[in-house]
């Protein structure tokens, strides 16, 4: 058999009947013949190839002079121009390879005589739609105030950038759509369900919708001020009233009844008489050193809110009938001029403005005054400010309380022999 290369001669002999003879020969070259491929390069998978897939090359060739024969591989970015890989597989990603990007694999091969054979065959990217990987809501649970966010996040394997589109609904009615990850507490309500729709776009197309809902919860009243009168008790001498004086604020706009609970020193009392907003304990009950504790819980017809408390303390020493007890100290009116009982001193007038309105009731300490502005302990340096209008140098009980220029008095220094005096125990 011949190879490539060989020389093949041809020779001819002819002879007569008298043995004489001739020849003649002819000699040819066997040429090279290039590898050819049986089975041409093929690029799988050749549909729905994405950015992250993993393509493979394949092909066969021969070499029809038998020699073996070797196969290169070269993976190109058309679009590019970039030469991606040298190997029979590439794994794709978005660095390398975009959306409609043409990507090509030309294996060559190679016989023993370095004549080569190419073949061919490229693929196109496909895009891949963006998916919503998480969504949610919060604040959670969320109230008639309060503004709720859509926490989203997209993934676009081709690396490419999104857009968030955020519907809101409220009882699935579409209130507003576009970019806006926020819903603001004006749009619902108690009971109202919130519901985002959420999809993410890139340039060639758009993620299926991903939904969340949630419903807006019923918000608590706040915590009603309240007070309980007289704020400086005397036993026997007045009901124990405890009063809403702000009522509870109900963000959802729901009607607030309020429950009244009181303590005396720290154990139930459920003696009082209750109405919508205040509750009484009856003048008989209270019994000087107690501590009266008067609880108010407001409800909206759904839930309790915040709890208010306020105390009050019966005074051990105070005179019931011309002394008014305040954190623990008795404070009296007297007409005597600056002077004081054994165990009392003079008195800030200051705290007149706290316990002015407690007098309302009381009578002087020891005898009546003849001048209706205040000395007090401070007058030195503030002037006698406070004084009574009503029922000043005459027996009491008074009808009114010392009042910040009462009888005219605004930074006076009067000493008449029976000055109206404000004293306080030690």
């Amino acid at each position: 058999m011949a190879s490539s290369l060989d020389e093949i001669e041809c020779v001819a002999v002819a002879e007569d009947g008298y043995g004489e003879s001739d020849s003649a020969s002819i000699t040819i070259s066997v040429e090279q013949n290039a590898p050819a491929f049986v089975v041409s390069a093929q690029i799988t998978p050749d549909t729905g190839v994405k950015s992250n897939t993993t393509l493979t090359c394949t092909g066969a060739a021969l070499d029809p002079d038998g020699g073996l024969s070797s196969l290169a591989y070269l993976w190109e970015n058309q679009t590019t121009g970039s030469s991606l890989g040298t190997g029979d597989t590439l794994a794709l990603d978005n660095s390398i390879a975009q959306p409609n990007d043409t990507i090509s694999c030309t294996i060559t091969a190679t016989d023993s005589n370095q004549n080569t054979t190419d073949s061919s065959d490229s693929i196109t990217v496909e895009n891949t739609t963006p998916v919503i990987t998480s969504l949610s809501l919060s604040p959670d649970p969320v109230y008639t105030n309060d503004t709720l966010v859509a926490n989203a996040i997209d993934n676009d394997i081709d690396g490419e950038s999104t857009t968030l589109t955020y519907e809101w609904q409220r009882n699935g009615n579409t209130i507003f759509s576009g970019p806006d990850n926020t819903f603001s507490g004006g749009n619902f309500s108690k009971d109202d369900q919130i519901t985002v729709l959420v999809t993410s776009a890139d340039a060639n197309s758009t993620s299926a919708v991903e939904s969340v809902s949630i419903t807006c919860s019923n918000t608590p009243p706040e915590a009603p001020l309240i007070s309980i009168t007289p704020s400086t008790p005397t036993a026997g001498m007045s009901d124990l009233v405890c009063s809403v004086d702000t009522a509870s604020v109900d963000d959802d706009g729901d009607s607030v009844t309020y429950t009244f609970g009181w303590t005396v020193d720290g154990i139930s009392y459920t003696g009082a008489t209750d109405s919508a907003t205040t509750s009484t304990v009856d003048v008989s009950v209270p019994q000087q050193g107690e501590e009266w504790i008067c609880t108010v819980i407001p409800n909206d017809g759904d839930d309790d809110g915040t709890p208010s408390s306020f105390a009050v303390q019966l005074d051990t020493d105070c005179d019931p009938y011309a002394e008014v007890s305040y954190n623990g100290v008795c404070y009296y009116l007297d007409g005597s001029n600056g002077s004081c009982d054994s165990g009392y001193t003079l008195a800030p007038q200051s705290v007149l403005y706290t316990i002015g309105s407690d007098f309302i009731g009381k009578t002087y300490k020891n005898q009546v005054s003849s001048n209706c502005c205040i000395v007090h302990r401070d007058q030195s340096s503030e002037g006698q400010d406070f004084g009574m209008n009503q029922q000043c140098n005459t027996a009491g009980p008074f009808t009114e309380g010392p009042v910040p220029g009462g009888a005219g008095c605004t930074d006076q220094q009067n000493t008449s022999s029976n000055q109206l005096t404000f004293c306080m125990s030690n």
